[in-house]
């Protein structure tokens, strides 16, 4: 039974092979079987190719390792020859650079020799100008006292001014012409009608520099001034004095900057006489309960340019009440000492008996040491009793 069940089976496997050739070799008639052709062939498995027998192949990798070290070496190559060219070119054009600089500066030198020689060529067309003028000048003075004369003789005589004057002036003109000539054909025959027109150029950059500084100045110092008046009719003198500080280094000579300085000088003059006055009216009723505020209150006053009348009262009122504070703090042995200059002074006096001195006040002398400080021996040299 088994034999006939392995015959059966191999029949139907050969019939089944029989089959599939059928189908691949079939030819289709019509659309329909078109068709069914296509599905058969996509239902049938796809068998896989053999693999071509041969060496294997070596890894891309190391394909790719190697080609790319040999166009590194290639690269490498190409780039030292390059850098050898481009540092001998580079060396070709260091050579070339110092040869034009030194062909420059010679022709420089050159063209500053022959404008040295044009100038003085030049040079004496400005006089030989000036002296013209000064015959053209003559010559009609001369004619017109000619014709205007009253006596004859001041007329003949005016004539013959004239004509001396106009042989000057003819003898002018010619040399003018000549020495022109003689600069202009010096220019053209050395070209420098490019360097004269470079010069030219570079006066009038010059000029116009110098006029556009005038004109910055000028702006400044109208801003000053009106900044400074401004702040002058507020009553803000140190704020004006300050404003005009830069203007005055600029325009040391300037009228306006002298005019408004002193109307601020007048200005600080009159506010220091009525501080003055103030103090010296409230010193005048503290010196004799308060003499330490009296004397502390005139010592601090600015005494310069005060008027006479008004620094001989503050003097009188200050040694008034350094004497009355001397007596009312126990003070021992004090002097009085008056340096030059009218209505300055100083006090000094001992703390204790035998004690050193030490200053109480000073008037005037805004650089001498504070009370309680030292004395300079000065001052003893020229020393009174304060009483």
């Amino acid at each position: 039974m088994s034999r006939s069940w392995g015959r059966a089976n191999a029949h139907s496997h050969e019939e089944e092979r029989k089959s599939v050739v059928s189908r691949q070799h079939a030819t289709p008639r019509g659309l329909a079987e078109l068709g069914e052709w296509f599905d058969a062939q996509g239902d049938e498995p796809e068998t896989e190719a053999p693999a071509a027998e041969g060496p294997p192949e070596p890894p891309e990798s190391t394909t790719i390792t190697e080609a790319g070290s040999e166009a590194a070496t290639c690269i490498a190559d190409a780039i030292g020859a390059d850098v050898a060219t481009i540092l001998s070119e580079l060396a070709s054009a260091d050579d070339t650079l110092a040869r034009i600089r030194s062909q420059d500066e010679a022709a420089r030198a050159l063209a500053g020799d022959l404008l040295e020689r044009y100038d003085a060529l030049a040079a004496p067309t400005a006089e030989t100008a000036r002296a013209l003028a000064r015959a053209r000048a003559v010559r009609e003075q001369a004619e017109a006292l000619a014709v205007g004369a009253f006596a004859e003789e001041a007329r003949v005589a005016a004539r013959r001014v004239a004509d001396q004057a106009a042989a000057a002036e003819a003898r002018a003109e010619g040399d003018l012409a000549a020495r022109r000539a003689e600069a202009a054909r010096f220019a053209a025959e050395h070209d420098l009608e490019p360097l004269l027109e470079e010069r030219r150029r570079g006066r009038a950059e010059e000029a116009e520099t110098a006029r556009a500084a005038r004109a910055a100045k000028a702006e400044r110092l109208a801003g000053a001034l009106a900044a400074a008046q401004k702040a002058l009719a507020a009553s803000q003198l140190k704020e004006a004095r300050e404003l005009l500080g830069t203007a005055t280094n600029e325009n040391p000579g300037s009228p306006e900057i002298a005019s408004l300085l002193g109307i601020i000088a007048q200005r600080e003059l009159e506010c220091k006489v009525a501080t003055a006055e103030e103090a010296l009216s409230l010193a005048r009723y503290e010196w004799q309960e308060e003499p330490r505020r009296a004397v502390e209150r005139l010592a601090a006053l600015d005494m310069e340019g005060l008027p006479l009348w008004l620094a001989r009262g503050l003097f009188g009122c200050w040694t008034e009440a350094c004497s009355r504070l001397c007596r009312q703090e126990r003070y021992r042995d004090p002097l009085r000492y008056g340096p030059p200059g009218p209505c300055r002074g100083v006090v000094v006096a001992r703390r204790e008996p035998g004690g050193p001195y030490q200053v109480v006040s000073a008037l005037g002398l805004p650089g001498f040491p504070p009370p309680g400080g030292p004395v300079p021996s000065v001052v003893f040299d020229w020393a009174r009793p304060l009483w």
